[in-house]
């Protein structure tokens, strides 16, 4: 075991002493908006109000600087635990009483088999070689601050079941809008944001987007592997946004649109790509390109899967290609 791991347990254990026998205290999985990922402490049950996730290495760095003790450490927790929201320090998370949460439980989707010990813990379903998940997002100052998967735990002390929780996500997966992006609109946004974060003036930003949107344009034009009509889909916040393939009738109208059943590529936990799957469109290309993603990503935090999916528009129905 780690000096980290000694730490973290050391902590739990004085925070389990600190709150009483009622309260659940759990490690939790977060992802910041800043596309940041940390392990936390949850704490659970105390009051039907807001209570803080602690971040675990944070806690560590304060530990180990001027060789303070637990005590200090404790300290530091029991103000943040009277006052999380206002605390000075970096919280990633907040645990809302139940119905301050139900309007932002949502869909995600993370792989199975490289997740089988941390799924022991979380509310979820098997999805061909993956397992859907839940979240809630935590807002600050009005903005998506954090989502925290929901444990197993965390079902008992809202009194839900986790079928109630899927109907709950399914019901809010009707109003969560689904981001698609053709290739150039995704180039635009990523450059656009770039060029701004140089300092370039907007006259001098829309030349240079629009110079490398017609260099990438005529290359797909030349090229039969680099095809025309693909789309990256994910939601509003682009955390979990892989999820949105399992939004009712997001996929039903692409197909209809474009008139083809669809190919899903996953690129991350947070988006996935988009193709038709018609006679333009190399299935078995993907399906290598697919495994060569998994090859990169795989024991990434994001990596979701080396599979190529297909939606098959008559049926309503995702298969593995």
């Amino acid at each position: 075991m780690t000096d980290y791991e000694r730490f973290r347990e050391k902590l739990k254990e004085r925070i389990q002493e600190l709150s009483g026998t009622d309260a659940v205290i759990e490690y939790s999985d977060i992802r910041k908006n800043n596309g940041n990922h940390y392990e936390g402490l949850s704490i659970m049950g105390l009051e039907d109000r807001m209570l803080p996730i602690l971040n675990i290495r944070d806690y560590y760095h304060y530990y180990l600087e001027r060789n303070r003790n637990m005590d200090d450490v404790m300290e530091r927790v029991r103000k943040t635990i009277a006052d999380p929201e206002g605390t000075d320090d970096d919280l990633i998370g907040l645990v809302p009483p139940f119905e301050e949460a139900r309007k932002n439980i949502h869909y995600g989707m993370i792989n199975y088999e490289a997740n089988t010990q941390r799924l022991n813990g979380l509310v979820h379903r098997r999805f061909l070689d993956l397992a859907i998940v839940l979240y809630y997002t935590v807002y600050k100052d009005g903005e998506p601050f954090a989502t925290v998967l929901i444990l197993n735990v965390l079902t008992k002390l809202w009194q839900m079941d986790s079928r109630s929780l899927f109907e709950l996500a399914g019901e809010n997966a009707r109003k969560e809008k689904a981001m698609l992006f053709s290739v150039p609109q995704l180039l635009e946004i990523i450059l656009t944001d770039a060029f701004e974060t140089e300092g370039k003036e907007p006259g001098e930003i829309r030349k240079k987007v629009d110079a490398v949107i017609k260099r990438f344009e005529k290359k797909m034009e030349s090229s039969p592997r680099l095809l025309r009509r693909m789309f990256l889909l994910t939601n509003s916040t682009r955390c979990y946004g892989a999820a949105c393939i399992l939004y009712p009738g997001v996929l039903h109208a692409l197909a209809r649109r474009e008139k083809e059943d669809l190919y899903l590529l996953p690129v991350s936990v947070n988006d996935v790509l988009i193709f038709p799957a018609g006679n333009e469109t190399d299935g078995e290309f993907l399906k290598k390109r697919a495994a060569k993603l998994a090859e990169v990503m795989r024991g990434e935090e994001d990596w979701l899967s080396g599979k190529l999916y297909r939606y098959i528009a008559e049926r309503d129905e995702i298969v593995e290609a």
